[in-house]
């Protein structure tokens, strides 16, 4: 099993509970991670981590195994997968606003499903996101992953399935 990370997976202990400076196991166990290719990183959420020149940027950067980052574009299943979703997304009783959300090519969500989708015994998305209960018009990942059968996580359950501690 490999885990595709959503960029709030890096951001949300970065920016909140968990700086690097206070959660240096947590930070060495991201690294460890990601040098046995458990944690993986879609090249559209390594560009969502980039956007920012910050120490998350730089940490990525310096610490993120290379072999452990893959190429949406790459994978003509998953390009196949994200026109299946793209045309479902546009089916929804969604507004254009969140639609348009949802679609932009610098957002990954999509690209994170439509990758998963390809080979969903393979990959699960670890993502802070939560299910859309709320009843707003915008679509979360974790149900958009549910709708392609595709399992979606949070952060501490990643770690509980592997029986890892930081």
């Amino acid at each position: 099993m490999k885990y595709l990370i959503d960029a709030n997976t890096f951001i949300t202990p970065y920016r909140g509970y968990a700086p690097m400076d206070v959660a240096v196991t947590l930070w060495d166990k991201f690294k460890d991670m990601s040098n046995s290719g458990t944690i993986v990183l879609l090249d559209r959420v390594q560009q969502e981590l980039f956007i920012n020149s910050d120490a998350l940027h730089l940490w990525v950067d310096a610490n993120f195994n290379v072999a452990s980052i893959e190429t949406f574009q790459n994978n003509q299943q998953a390009v196949a997968k994200y026109a299946t979703i793209s045309r479902w997304a546009a089916s929804q009783n969604r507004s254009q606003k969140a639609l348009e959300k949802f679609l932009r090519p610098d957002a990954a969500d999509i690209f994170l499903v439509s990758y998963a989708a390809t080979d969903p015994t393979n990959y699960t998305v670890v993502s802070f996101e939560v299910s859309n209960h709320n009843g707003s018009s915008e679509f979360k990942l974790p149900d958009v992953c549910n709708q392609f059968g595709v399992k979606c996580i949070p952060f501490q359950n990643m770690f509980r399935e592997l029986n890892e501690t930081y």
